[in-house]
């Protein structure tokens, strides 16, 4: 049975012999076309449509998936899409034609000099009519890598930069976030070979659970102790970019393989996840400012959960991620979570790309998240937008893809990656001259009078333990606190 013959009967087990007449129906018209009327033409259509059935995408999607290559941004479609809305219906048609709106922005070009935030505003507003138009040209881009080897080099990189610069940004924003892995690793693996291939070396699948397993154990005993025992426990799947990243973040030094990815903890109800998280850390310490409440703040893709990060073994730091089993269907499928009836107020909002005001500029985070900051903000002032502990443990960014100090004066569509060190190091007096917002401006203060009345406090034992030493006595001495105590309660 070929790929075509599969589709076929997988549509008539789940929709019907009519559906099937239909599909039947789209192959015939896609064959007509001239163009496409070549095998590799119709291989490629009934691949995308393939993919589509097995994220459980319903017909409609399913057969705009099939007949997608017909529809193009010219003025001689309306015919097309009439046809398309009259054998097909209008669900069908209505993704067909985002479709061939954002066909320019779908496949831009190596070398364009379009603004991302463009893009982004343009594919927020056609998406609005049919958001599932964006679920057929992912499924489309994840086809065209698997047929690199009839690609040119140029082809190649033009179908990486469009991943990793609008498509994985895009797939973020919606909360699809098992196709936005596979498109950043595409691109990951086109654009920087070597690393792909190394991280993938030194971090196999197989090692990493292997070695998560006594962690894993831990976890669920911890939970059991605390009367949660329906908890399923597993590592949080990541692309190996994301292993490159987490690499860099540390320095490129080797991360432990039962570290290298964050630990997820799915429970039934959201109220057991405040519980589960109260049982971890009955167990191992949170680390300050490292707790981050989706569940009651969740992100603008509709993504939820709990994040914490613990005290684990010598120095070493344990991610744990706590959601409801439902909450994970959202996080992983996004706007697709509907095709696994996840309820419609449970799912992304559809992203709303607009242009700031005047005097403000729009920077987005990897996950496609915007934060309006004033014109001439820094990277220190995005990273106390995005959360404090990010301002907190700042080391460095990626801005555009590019490494950049802390101090950079970001520009207006930049996407910016914070890159963390491994402990809180807390942010320097300098930058207070330099950011923009009260919030960034606030928080350095605040930091900088709670740690430097710490710093004080250390100054002067080592002042005082220094004098001491001539006469032979330290602050440790037996009964020295005592004395010291009457002491300043004379000078008082």
């Amino acid at each position: 049975m070929n790929s075509l013959q599969a589709l076929s009967e997988q549509v008539r087990q789940t929709y019907g012999a009519p559906k099937q007449a239909l599909l039947t129906q789209a192959i015939e018209r896609l064959q007509q076309n001239e163009g496409d009327a070549d095998a590799r033409g119709l291989t490629h259509a009934v691949a995308v449509a393939a993919m589509l059935n097995e994220w459980a995408a319903p017909f409609p999607v399913l057969i705009a998936g099939l007949l997608h290559d017909l529809f193009e941004p010219a003025s001689g479609q309306n015919g097309l899409l009439q046809e398309i809305r009259a054998v097909f219906g209008d669900p069908v048609a209505e993704v067909a034609q985002v479709l061939a709106r954002l066909r320019h922005v779908w496949y831009y070009e190596l070398g364009q000099t379009t603004d991302s935030s463009e893009n982004f505003s343009r594919a927020a507003s056609e998406l609005r009519q049919a958001p599932m138009a964006a679920l057929v040209r992912f499924a489309d881009q994840i086809v065209r890598f698997s047929a690199l080897d009839q690609c040119s080099t140029e082809e190649k990189e033009l179908l990486a930069t469009a991943n990793k610069g609008f498509l994985v940004p895009l797939a973020n924003r919606l909360g699809v976030q098992f196709l936005s892995r596979q498109l950043e690793d595409q691109a990951f693996q086109i654009l920087q070979p070597n690393d792909y291939y190394r991280t993938l070396e030194r971090y196999p699948i197989s090692s990493r659970l292997a070695a998560a397993q006594p962690v894993l154990d831990k976890l669920r005993q911890a939970l059991e102790n605390g009367g949660i025992g329906d908890a399923q426990i597993e590592l949080s799947p990541v692309s190996v970019y994301w292993l490159f990243r987490h690499e860099s973040d540390r320095g490129k030094k080797r991360v432990p393989l039962y570290l290298a990815q964050p630990y997820l903890i799915n429970v039934i109800e959201w109220i057991t996840c405040y519980q589960a998280l109260g049982a971890i850390h009955k167990v191992w310490p949170p680390l300050p400012d490292t707790f981050v409440d989706y569940i009651a703040s969740p992100r603008p893709n509709g993504y939820r959960a709990l994040h914490t990060q613990v005290k684990y073994g010598q120095g070493e730091m344990l991610r744990c991620l706590i959601r409801t089993r439902q909450m994970t269907q959202v996080a992983e499928r996004g706007i697709a979570a509907a095709w696994v009836n996840v309820p419609s107020e449970l799912l992304p909002t559809l992203p709303d790309w607009n242009e700031p005001p005047a005097g403000m500029i729009a920077v987005f985070t990897p996950m496609g998240e915007s934060r309006i900051l004033p014109a001439g903000s820094i990277v220190v002032d995005f990273a106390f937008a995005v959360h404090r502990s990010f301002g907190y443990s700042l080391t460095g960014a990626l801005v555009n893809d590019k490494y950049a100090l802390v101090t950079k004066t970001l520009q207006n569509g930049d996407v910016v990656k914070l890159l963390k060190g491994p402990h809180v190091i807390g942010p320097s007096a300098e930058w207070i001259k330099l950011v923009k917002t009260p919030r960034a401006r606030g928080a350095i203060r605040t930091w900088l009078t709670r740690n430097q009345s710490r710093h004080l406090i250390e100054q002067g034992k080592k002042h005082l333990n220094r004098e001491m030493q001539s006469d032979g006595l330290t602050l440790v001495s037996p009964g020295m606190w005592d004395l010291l105590q009457r002491t300043s309660k004379t000078l008082w």
